[in-house]
């Protein structure tokens, strides 16, 4: 049965979650989308989850699907307001509804990137990381001319934010409308690499935990190349990591860095063996 709530992390917030769960669950997934996709996106895959005895949460991150405030000149926010105030508070709901349960993060894209801070952040309580489609952003992990249009588009999104005081994703057609210091920060990465507490760096050692780390390749996703993908898992190196790369012949569809969602049964059951 899916359902949707609500949690206010803070008194001028208030998340939107879709919540997934079967009659006898034997872990949680708590699912944290990509840049600008909302949480009604993902509900197949919670149901898919669901079918594999996993309760799933899937949050609309802050400022985008139904929650709110949204970005603007007056509303903004950064990366650790999503990482510390944010997920925390859908952790405990999480612990607290499937008490005792394997707790796991999903992240999809940008969600991969906010699941490894947390996990960096504060290892208790989780079981495991997994990260669909999540890759390094660096424009040093793609070839060709898209490595040169990924930096130059980057930037100039970055550009974007700082002037608006917030980025009109939603009119631009990338990444939804975000918070100024989202996307300051994602142009960034862009240009140097995989964020940390202390600022950007390309190198590994960057999210210490030792949980468990699934990576899922997707097959046709020009987002999220092997390169990237691999480079995000090698910051962090003290996690017993898996990868796997979803097919489309799997799958029974054609898959991209988004379209996974709408043909997720064989990766919820590849989640459901651990």
């Amino acid at each position: 049965m899916i359902s949707t709530r609500t949690l206010q992390p803070t008194s001028d917030t208030t998340l939107s979650m879709v919540v997934s769960a079967p009659a006898k669950p034997a872990a949680v997934a708590v699912v944290l989308p990509a840049m600008g996709v909302a949480a009604n996106y993902y509900r197949d895959f919670a149901a898919q989850l669901a079918g594999q005895d996993i309760a799933a949460i899937v949050v609309d991150l802050r400022g985008q699907g139904d929650s709110v405030p949204k970005s603007g000149r007056g509303a903004n926010w950064v990366h650790a307001d999503l990482v510390d105030v944010d997920l925390p508070a859908v952790l405990d709901l999480a612990g607290n509804e499937f008490a005792g349960l394997p707790l796991f993060l999903v992240g999809h894209s940008f969600g991969g990137h906010l699941a490894l801070q947390r996990a960096a952040r504060a290892p208790g309580g989780l079981t495991g990381v997994v990260l669909i489609a999540s890759g390094s952003v660096w424009y040093r992990t793609y070839a060709g001319l898209i490595r040169t249009r990924n930096l130059l588009f980057g930037q100039w999104f970055g550009l974007i934010a700082r002037t608006l005081g917030y980025f009109p994703g939603d009119r631009l057609g990338f990444g939804g409308r975000q918070a100024a210091g989202v996307m300051t920060t994602w142009a960034r990465q862009v240009r140097g690499g995989i964020m940390t507490d202390d600022g950007i760096t390309t190198g590994t050692g960057v999210f210490e935990f030792s949980l468990p780390l699934l990576t899922v390749r997707i097959e046709q996703d020009d987002l999220a190349t092997e390169a990237g993908v691999r480079a995000l898992a090698a910051a962090a190196p003290q996690a017993p990591h898996t990868d796997w790369i979803y097919t489309s012949a799997e799958a029974g569809g054609r898959l991209d860095h988004f379209r996974w969602a709408k043909h997720s049964g064989p990766l919820a059951a590849r989640c459901g063996r651990g």
